[in-house]
């Protein structure tokens, strides 16, 4: 007997329908109970967008059936009374994470207008700006690169600025910064090397971008960072967009046969060496994974004689199943948020689809997949904030 058929948004998979699902859960779990019907939010929606949507076409959107935009997170952010950002951000990262760029109208930035003026102005007097306008710039930087590589002076300026800038920004100001990075694509490589050699606990987050930069410049940086003498959560990072880099095609299979042995043997070494970081460990078994690197007969020898302990590193539930274990997780959360005083009148505990998302944050074999699912879980649910991933 076939059960009732899954909805969509009870099982989310592509990376649209992921926030999408983000997106709806959080309305939903207002404490505004106005809020969380889709006629009412649709007029507070639309004070905050240039182009208004009907209610049917935020219901699609939420569904994920429409895309979302840069824009349209700014505005739900607005009309959601949400700290800034907090779109934006996950949106950026679970967009690059697909392999995919946001979406968003600064694509179609090509004239100076007095905004970018004043922009420049400020730049030019060391001021530092929002990530939001370095965005913009980064985008007027990619369709009209003349207006700033005819004068060297200017072009030092403005990655000099910007460089600078984000090694004052922290976590989700940081992400976006780096973003515009990644939207000047290979003219910012060489800035990146620079200050990343020499400031690299200030900027070893910024090697992300060249994991989301196809340029045959890429590949040479990011071998020779992750080949230095650093810290192993530097290492991690740099590892990170490695295996992004191979994902977006950035880095080809020959690249890695002639230029990632000594790489490999150092992952390997790290990996089997059971005092060192978790976080180093597991992202070397990605890489192995993703780069599907042969290794050489030592490397095989010593891994098969950690075999055991690095079994270790993987979550393998033995007296439940996946889904047993996340089921007992749901219910018993839902038990106690419906005996608590913390959940809003008429706001329900629960939304479609959080046992699905609850399951990939503890149980994704990538590390930031893990990360990605478990952020969905406790932005979009009472249960997931509850929970410690």
């Amino acid at each position: 007997m076939r059960g009732r058929k899954i909805l969509p948004m009870e099982a989310p998979v592509s990376w649209q329908k992921k926030f999408a699902w983000l997106v709806r859960a959080i309305r939903v779990f207002q404490y505004d109970q106005d809020i969380r019907g889709t006629d009412f939010f649709a007029s507070i929606l639309n004070g905050n967008l240039k182009n208004t949507l009907r209610p049917a076409t935020i219901n699609r959107l939420e569904n994920g059936d429409l895309e979302f935009t840069l824009e349209r997170c700014w505005a739900y952010e607005k009309s959601l009374d949400l700290p800034r950002n907090a779109l934006a951000d996950p949106y950026i990262f679970i967009s690059r994470l697909a392999g995919v760029a946001p979406k968003t109208a600064l694509n179609k930035t090509r004239e100076v207008t007095h905004h970018e003026l004043e922009l420049f102005s400020r730049m030019s007097s060391g001021e530092t700006l929002e990530p939001e306008d370095w965005l913009r710039l980064a985008y007027l930087y990619r369709n009209r690169p003349d207006l700033f590589i005819r004068s060297g002076r200017i072009k030092e300026m403005f990655f000099g600025e910007l460089m600078q800038d984000i090694g004052s920004y922290f976590e989700a100001d940081e992400r976006m910064a780096m973003e515009a990075l990644t939207v000047i694509g290979e003219d910012s490589i060489p800035y990146i090397q620079e200050y990343t050699q020499v400031q690299t606990m200030r900027y070893f987050n910024c090697a992300e971008v060249l994991g989301h930069v196809n340029s045959p410049r890429s590949w040479p940086a990011l071998r020779q960072m992750a080949m230095g003498d650093h810290h192993p959560l530097v290492l991690t990072t740099m590892v990170r967009s490695i295996i992004d880099s191979v994902k977006n095609g950035g880095v080809s299979a020959e690249d890695l046969s002639s230029g990632a042995k000594e790489l490999t043997s150092r992952l390997v070494e790290m990996l089997k060496d059971p005092d060192e970081i978790y976080l180093v460990r597991e992202e070397a078994i990605a890489f192995l994974r993703a780069s599907k690197m042969p290794l050489s007969r030592r490397d095989r020898v010593a891994l098969d004689d950690s075999k055991e302990d690095i079994s270790q590193l993987l979550v393998r539930p033995v007296c439940l199943t996946r889904k047993d274990l996340t089921l007992a997780f749901s219910t018993e959360f839902r038990h106690v948020l419906s005996e608590s005083n913390g959940v809003p009148p008429g706001c329900p505990i629960v939304v479609p689809g959080i046992n699905h998302i609850l399951y990939h944050g503890i149980f994704s074999e990538d590390r930031v997949e893990r990360i990605l699912w478990g952020f969905c879980s406790h932005r979009g649910s009472w249960q997931g904030r509850y929970l410690k991933f």
